[in-house]
């Protein structure tokens, strides 16, 4: 295992392998072995017209028009007002100016970010940028936070990660390729349900094991956690309810 590169995991390139190499991963073996540094909880998104306290806090919302570009010196500040319907805030990000061409006002995204007053009005800053799919997968569930470098995304460490464990030779039975390992990890994080292989004659129990934590890493585990929660109110779920996480 530890002689294997990381550019032979799907979706692994040589610039997003020169980034790894600066986390100094390097092989497959380094990926399993470079451990969370925390784990993130991700609030709901909230209607802007609630906001009324500082700290952590998302948004969906869309730009109320083109962002503005402010620089002085090497200071560069890219700034807008975003609004949902029931209110509107400022957004503000430091040393980030491409992002004019990629945020459009026809589109709304969930921003994720510290609110602050500033000048008696809330700012949300350096807010995170999702797509309300990409958003709802992540919240009821703690989310693994990998030491980064510029260049790697939690999403894509995080994936390859997968793939590895997958790969162990404690994990399976009968040796898989890395397309079949990349197919399986991605099926358990997304609760498809799909597989091109037998998964009971192929993994190990430790395989299996680490299919468990990518569905509770996935939708599975929004499920899970939501089940738990109203159980534990003493809540009964009615058969819409029950609809719902089924």
């Amino acid at each position: 295992m530890s002689g294997i590169p990381v550019t032979e995991l799907k979706g692994i390139g040589p610039k997003t392998a020169e980034a790894l190499a600066r986390l100094g991963i390097r092989t497959t073996e380094d990926l399993v072995r470079h451990f969370p540094s925390r784990f993130a909880f991700y609030p709901k998104p909230e209607e802007i017209g609630e906001i009324s306290e500082e700290g952590l806090c998302a948004v969906a919302a869309a730009p109320q028009g083109p962002l503005n570009v402010i620089r002085r010196g090497r200071f560069v500040m890219t700034r807008g007002r975003f609004s949902d319907g029931t209110g509107s805030i400022d957004l503000v990000w430091y040393n980030m100016p491409w992002l004019k061409k990629s945020i459009h006002s026809d589109v709304t995204r969930v921003y994720c970010g510290k609110a602050q007053r500033k000048a008696g009005k809330l700012v949300l800053e350096q807010p995170a940028v999702f797509t309300e799919a990409e958003y709802e997968a992540l919240t009821g569930r703690p989310v693994p936070v990998y030491p980064l470098t510029q260049g790697v995304s939690n999403k894509t460490l995080t994936g390859a990660i997968g793939q590895a464990l997958l790969r162990l030779p404690v994990a399976t039975r009968t040796p898989i390729d890395f397309l079949e390992a990349l197919f399986t990890a991605t099926s358990a994080v997304c609760v498809t349900g799909l597989s091109v292989i037998d998964i009971s004659s192929t993994f190990s129990t430790f395989g299996n094991w680490v299919l468990v934590v990518l569905m509770q890493l996935g939708g599975l585990g929004i499920m899970t956690v939501s089940t738990v929660l109203i159980l534990l109110a003493g809540m009964h779920p009615s058969f819409n309810h029950q609809s719902v996480l089924l």
